[in-house]
């Protein structure tokens, strides 16, 4: 604790530069350099890993130090405008790009394993094992964490374990959280595009109503969810945009639908898509209108 409070402002101050610095996925460039420069403050020897980030090796010293343990943090932020004040008032900290925030955590992250690479290069010849720091880019987008294990640091630098976190503004101040088994679920976005056929609202009968289809298909959706499986098995779907039409006297010809499903088991995961399927084909009976559902693969819980 006492440690903690020592590296304290150090964590506040950088939290603070990678937050009014944002960069976007697979932009990270300027993150990266000063990510760099921190470690070659502390004497620490880093790679960057093309396209994967960067990361820090740190040897211990004691026998038996063969195996590695790794702590990792991401280092993106996301396309979101940062208001100049919240509730309580003028912002301290902000960002300075417009358009793009730290709105997920990452700059804490950042912040907290620099803070850690500080502390344990002083302990080496205490260290029972190696310690590998990981800044990842690309979380919330593009899949960097895939990067970065295609890279071969793992195997390199033979890791047997990795830690990462979230912050989490939900949880009381000094407090850590965990669970067994998965933690955080398999994201998977899902997109849902249905074609009808536009006519003019007085004749409603020749055409196919693609913004009736789609709402039917988001409602639906939603109940459907909520019967499948066991009730204590989480699963989560949600839609967070819906376009279509083109005037407000003309029956839509096309809906656009963009959302999330969110599960902790491949058998979930199976059940919504194919809950899903089932769906879109019932509603191009009743609609006359077509649906091409499309999933991307997610992470595993």
């Amino acid at each position: 604790y006492e440690l903690a409070k020592a590296v304290d402002p150090y964590v506040v101050s950088m939290r603070r530069y990678f937050h009014e610095n944002p960069e976007l996925s697979n932009q990270e460039d300027k993150t990266i350099e000063r990510i760099g420069q921190e470690l070659a403050g502390m004497g620490i020897e880093y790679e960057v890993v093309p396209h994967g980030g960067i990361v820090a090796i740190l040897e211990g010293k004691t026998p038996g130090k063969g195996k590695t343990v790794l702590l990792r943090a991401d280092c993106d932020a996301l396309p979101v405008q940062e208001t100049k004040e919240n509730l309580a008032g003028p912002r301290v900290c902000c960002s300075k790009v417009d358009g793009v925030m730290h709105a997920c955590g990452h700059d804490g992250h950042m912040a907290m394993v620099l803070a850690l690479a500080g502390r344990v290069s002083e302990v080496l010849d205490k260290l029972p094992r190696n310690v590998l720091l990981v800044f990842q880019p690309a979380e919330e987008t593009t899949g960097g964490a895939k990067l970065v294990c295609e890279s071969g640091v793992f195997e390199k630098y033979r890791c047997d374990r990795i830690f990462g976190w979230h912050l989490w503004p939900d949880l009381p101040a000094g407090t850590i959280a965990s669970r067994p088994g998965p933690l955080l679920a398999r994201s998977s976005e899902v997109t849902v595009t249905v074609t009808g056929k536009s006519s003019h609202v007085a004749k409603p009968h020749e055409g196919r109503d693609a913004l009736f289809a789609a709402s039917a298909f988001l409602y639906e959706s939603y109940r459907l969810i909520e019967l499948l499986g066991r009730p204590e098995e989480p699963r989560l779907l949600k839609f967070g945009k819906l376009t279509s039409g083109q005037a407000r006297n003309a029956i839509s010809d096309s809906s656009l639908l963009l959302g999330t499903l969110r599960v902790y088991s491949d058998e979930m995961f199976n059940a919504a898509e194919a809950m899903l399927r089932d769906l879109a084909n019932t509603l191009e009976r009743e609609t006359g209108c077509s649906f091409t559902i499309a999933f991307s693969a997610g992470y595993p819980p």
